[in-house]
């Protein structure tokens, strides 16, 4: 996603996580959008199944949208 407008959010820093952790994120997330869409899709479960806390992801991430947005580009 290129964000060309004044305002744009800072870009997904999750490529900085250790490769091994940011896998388990990345197919945490994929799973969980997968299953239930993204309204009924838990961040909770998805930072659970990727064994990672809410304030280490959120160093790396905004939200669920920024995340949702990276695996829509990714994938």
């Amino acid at each position: 996603m290129v964000c060309i407008e004044k305002g744009c959010p800072m870009p997904v820093r999750i490529e900085k996580i250790e490769e091994k952790l940011r896998n388990n994120i990345i197919n945490s997330g994929l799973k969980e959008f997968s299953l239930y869409g993204y309204e009924k899709a838990s961040l909770n479960n998805i930072l659970s199944e990727a064994e990672i806390s809410k304030g280490r992801f959120y160093q790396y991430v905004k939200g669920k949208k920024e995340f949702y947005d990276y695996l829509i580009d990714i994938v």
